[in-house]
């Protein structure tokens, strides 16, 4: 199943590390953050598929209006926390892809477009999501990506989430 696996997914896979080698760390932890997502790629070859327990990949989007200046959260139902939008591969094999459609999907804005192109992180963090039902506790490796609207009245609630507010990054600090 594993040579099945590299045989689909290892190019996909492969741009990926190729991503992480190319992004400039932030910080020391945003540096083992991105040695650890390489190695889980080198180590599992489906990392893309949410049914690898251990670890899998993720992309997210911080969703920016840019003539206020203002970001946009949701109260994620499922974690209890505010966030980013982001969630799963579904079929994709480009993070940037995933960032792009969960937050469509989450936030209702359909004119969301990167603030760069091409597409590239700005940022990338692993962390542990709590075990849940059925699901182990395990990694979300997240690509983060900025995404940008001019139409931030087109937000709207989705299922994935309890609250969203447009919210300075000032106010993101005292969530």
């Amino acid at each position: 199943v594993e040579d099945l696996y590299r045989y689909q997914l290892g190019a996909a896979v492969e741009r990926v590390v190729a991503t992480l080698r190319a992004h400039a760390p932030a910080d020391e932890k945003e540096s083992r953050d991105i040695a650890f997502i390489i190695d889980m790629c080198r180590t599992h070859p489906n990392v893309m598929n949410m049914n690898c327990e251990p670890a899998h990949l993720t992309g997210s989007a911080l969703v920016v209006h840019p003539a206020s200046g203002r970001v946009l959260l949701n109260h994620h139902r499922k974690l209890d926390k505010w966030l980013q939008f982001g969630g799963h591969f579904d079929y994709e094999t480009d993070p940037a892809e995933v960032a792009l459609r969960e937050a469509r999907e989450e936030s209702g804005i359909a004119d969301l477009r990167f603030a760069q192109l091409p597409a590239a992180p700005f940022d990338v963090d692993a962390h542990i999501i709590p075990a849940r039902g059925d699901r182990p506790q395990h990694w979300h490796l997240d690509l983060r990506y900025l995404l940008f609207t001019d139409e931030p009245e087109q937000a709207r609630l989705s299922a994935e989430s309890h609250d969203i507010r447009w919210l300075t990054f000032a106010e993101t600090t005292q969530l």
